[in-house]
């Protein structure tokens, strides 16, 4: 009975996680794998964010987002007005830098949204950088 269960509750944490699930659809992977990267350099009071992203040659759109985020207990804040975004067609390696100011002393971060699409079709990957304090 106990060797049942056990195959049991491996299979339901095997399925959970292989599928995840959101308001609309069950999705067993993202449609475009891609590499991507980004990092966070901050001097003087200017933060640089630089990020790359690597997909397969039939990407037709990137749609890449840097967001300044600063540390505020457990949780990250956007820095207001250091947002920046960049479309990229036909493109399928790509880079975006950004500099943004800091807003006084304490822990930041790049938020890096990539937004890719294909024949395949769209999805939406998150990264976040290493922090950096001052």
């Amino acid at each position: 009975m106990k060797k049942w269960m056990k195959k049991i509750l491996v299979l339901s944490i095997a399925l959970c996680m292989t599928f995840s699930v959101n308001a609309y659809a069950v999705q067993a992977r993202f449609y475009n794998d891609l590499t991507g990267s980004n990092e966070l350099i901050i001097t003087n009071g200017k933060a640089t964010m630089y990020s790359e992203l690597i997909c397969a040659p039939d990407v037709t759109k990137i749609v890449m987002t840097h967001v300044l985020q600063k540390q505020s207990g457990t949780k990250y804040n956007d820095v207001p007005y250091a947002s920046f975004t960049k479309t990229f067609y036909n493109e399928y390696i790509v880079d975006m830098e950004d500099i943004a100011t800091c807003t006084g002393y304490g822990t930041y971060r790049v938020k890096t949204t990539y937004v890719v699409t294909s024949a395949r079709g769209t999805d939406r990957h998150t990264h976040y950088s290493a922090t950096e304090t001052i």
